[in-house]
């Protein structure tokens, strides 16, 4: 049997709902059908869902021995767009695994750059628009808040928005580094109203990381306005959801505020 390209865009849909293990075991059969035709193509366009996935689900051994399938078939591929999203996975690695957030950015904002100069940015907001949500969360990291903010402004605000449709998760993710950015300069105000309304979009039920990651924004903006109670409550209302994705600086800060609270 041969894949076809509904096959594959079914298998997309399913990454985009955040149906994962459902779109993990389309991955897995259709890898097969793929291996037996030498379809080179499908196989990497799979791979790369499969590795966004593991990202997601923070399964850095899954994540790690698919990169190496990756690796040794992207050679064989002539697709430039398979390159390029073969250079997000790398900087995905990079993040993830080895936690070198400064040759992480690098590669991204190249991979920026490969995408605008193929007019990919257009044909594929969906990846163009990752790839800015994983350079901001390398700027947090590297505790670069004022990039975050440029690049932001940057990205066309139509993008954004088709971005909650595409890839919620990644929409989530590129909104938490935002609201970071804005408590990191005492800009609560701001940060809060970014912060209600993800925690109001349908989607986050489906994204309990990122749910976890903005009630612990949350309530690091409660612990800032001196309402502690309300701030440990939402505290450990994350804590029983998936590890959020906070940077180290709010964590660090929210600590010292309850071991002075306690």
């Amino acid at each position: 049997m041969i894949l076809t390209e509904t096959m594959l865009k079914d298998v997309s849909s399913k990454f985009r709902a955040a149906h994962y293990h459902e779109a993990l075991l389309l991955i897995d059969d259709y890898l097969l059908m793929a291996q037996e035709t030498n379809d080179i193509e499908a196989q990497c366009y799979l791979y790369y869902i499969a590795l966004n996935i593991d990202a997601h689900l923070a399964n850095d051994a899954n994540l790690q021995r698919r990169f190496t399938h990756y690796e040794s078939i992207i050679q064989k591929c002539d697709s430039v767009l398979e390159h390029l999203k073969f250079e997000h996975a790398t900087a995905m690695i990079q993040m993830k695994i080895h936690h070198d957030y400064e040759h992480a950015k690098k590669t991204l904002l190249r991979l920026l750059s490969q995408m605008e100069n193929h007019n990919f940015e257009q044909l594929y907001p969906n990846i163009y628009i990752s790839i800015y949500a994983h350079l901001m969360e390398c700027f947090m990291h590297l505790e670069e808040i004022n990039h975050v903010l440029k690049y932001y402004n940057i990205i066309d605000r139509i993008y954004v928005q088709k971005l909650l449709h595409l890839d919620a998760a990644t929409y989530f993710a590129l909104h938490s580094v935002l609201a970071q950015s804005y408590i990191e300069q005492k800009q609560l105000i701001t940060a809060e109203m970014i912060i209600e309304d993800c925690l109001t979009l349908p989607q986050i039920e489906q994204n309990l990381k990122s749910k976890g990651t903005f009630l612990i924004l949350n309530s690091a903006l409660y612990a800032l306005r001196n309402d502690f109670k309300t701030s440990n409550q939402l505290y450990e209302e994350a804590m029983l959801l998936v590890s959020p994705n906070v940077s180290r600086h709010i964590l660090n800060e929210l600590s010292s505020i309850f071991i002075h609270y306690l």
